[in-house]
């Protein structure tokens, strides 16, 4: 199911690197937004006084936030960039 997503997210993104769509702009604006909000709660989990649970369960969501997110991101700049030899999660 999420091999389609991307699929559909890549019908957004130009191919080359010489080019950029409207719609590409955005995707990247918010995968950045994604990363900084997953940054957030980890620096909230860090810093809090609350529940030890709690905390963990932030800290958790934060860095899936930014491990997800930086993975399509890095992987949207592959599909722009061929050659490019680094991946995180997705190819």
């Amino acid at each position: 199911m999420a091999t389609g997503k991307i699929l559909v997210v890549r019908s957004y993104i130009h191919g080359s690197s010489q080019a950029q769509f409207v719609a590409e702009s955005h995707i990247i604006l918010l995968l950045n937004a994604a990363i900084t909000m997953g940054m957030v709660l980890l620096n909230e989990a860090a810093t809090s006084k609350g529940d030890v649970g709690k905390r963990r369960i932030i800290c958790l969501v934060g860095l899936g936030l930014v491990v997800f997110f930086f993975s399509l991101l890095l992987s949207i700049f592959r599909s722009k960039y061929h050659g490019y030899p680094y991946s995180f999660l997705i190819k």
